[in-house]
């Protein structure tokens, strides 16, 4: 391909080369392109290959997917289980003020004899109780700070890979996750439609090639004339052997005498 111009005896191509693959066409069917010619050569080289397409499946999924926009709201949402925990930590701080210290008594059902410090502890005391927000967001710091790890954890190990995938293919740092994955996402769904292409045109190829050998195959046997249908009387008659007829004729009463013999000319 492109033998003999400065493009010629290339070593390789870029990846956004694959969706270009369809714009090369043959100059005597338009309809017939490079592409088709890179699934014909696949399929009769390793026809397991074709299974590629359902494991790029999730590659199309991802193409979808905004990459800078996970990755904010990752950012976002850790920076406010941060924030919410440190507020969980101040108000845990203030309610173990609260608590009572040292040996404490049972306490003393009568408020006037609390002093007045006593009675405001209690009161802040039973605000913290009643409002119930401490413990609830306790709660939830306890099941989304680890789920919000393994999530960061996740992400860390997707970017890590798919910096080593467009290592490998040579491609351009500079551009976006997402114009990486769509070229593949493109190229997968521009080969299915190529594969089903090729198979369609095998098959049509295939009842074309039966239909040639049936017109040899009945050009090549022998044809007998259809057989008339004879009557048959004509067909006793040709069978018959031949023989020669003499007809005797019966003399009259005129010509015969009294005792029935015939009467002899004078």
């Amino acid at each position: 391909l492109n033998a003999g111009t400065r493009r010629g005896n290339c070593y390789g191509f870029r990846v956004e080369v694959l969706t270009r693959l369809r714009a090369t066409k043959s100059p005597s069917n338009k309809e017939y392109t490079l592409l088709h010619y890179v699934v014909e050569t696949v399929s009769k080289a390793d026809p397991d290959l074709e299974f590629f397409l359902d494991e790029m499946q999730v590659v199309v999924e991802a193409s979808k997917l905004d990459m800078e926009h996970v990755k904010r709201e990752s950012q976002r949402i850790r920076k406010s289980i941060r924030e919410l925990k440190k507020r969980v930590e101040i108000l845990q701080g203030e309610r173990g003020k609260l608590e009572p210290k040292g040996d404490v008594k049972s306490p003393s059902s009568r408020l006037e004899m609390l002093s007045e410090d006593e009675l405001q502890r209690r009161l802040k005391l039973a605000e913290f109780d009643e409002d119930r927000f401490l413990a609830c967001m306790a709660e939830f710091l306890r099941e989304a700070e680890p789920r919000l790890e393994k999530m960061l954890k996740k992400w860390e190990t997707a970017t890590e890979a798919m910096g080593k995938c467009r290592a490998f293919f040579a491609d351009d740092e500079s551009s976006q996750i997402e114009e990486f994955l769509g070229i593949w996402a493109e190229f997968t769904e521009e080969y299915g439609r190529a594969l089903a292409q090729v198979k369609t045109q095998q098959k049509e190829e295939q009842k074309k090639a039966a239909r040639e050998a049936e017109k040899q195959r009945q050009s090549k046997s022998p044809v007998n004339p259809p057989k008339l249908a004879s009557s048959p009387v004509k067909t006793a008659v040709a069978r018959s052997p031949k023989r020669r007829f003499s007809i005797k004729r019966r003399p009259s009463s005129a010509r015969l005498n009294d005792d029935g013999t015939p009467r002899r000319r004078k």
